[in-house]
């Protein structure tokens, strides 16, 4: 997350902090968080939900294991 490089550390990190501020996860939760005064972590939560991998993991449809 304060490196270049695409860590775990942001795959651990953005599921929830990159939903609540986009207000994926709840309505006005990135108006609440006060996001827009934290220009560098919105330009991470972009790029990251932006990777190729992370867009096509959003598509898998979860299924319960048996």
């Amino acid at each position: 997350i304060t490196g270049d490089d695409y860590t775990i550390a942001d795959m651990m990190i953005w599921p929830w902090y990159g939903a609540l501020a986009h207000d994926d996860l709840y309505k006005n939760a990135g108006e609440f968080l006060n996001v827009k005064e934290y220009p560098n972590l919105i330009a991470w939560a972009d790029r990251v939900g932006n990777r190729p991998a992370v867009r096509r993991a959003q598509t898998i449809v979860y299924k319960p294991i048996k």
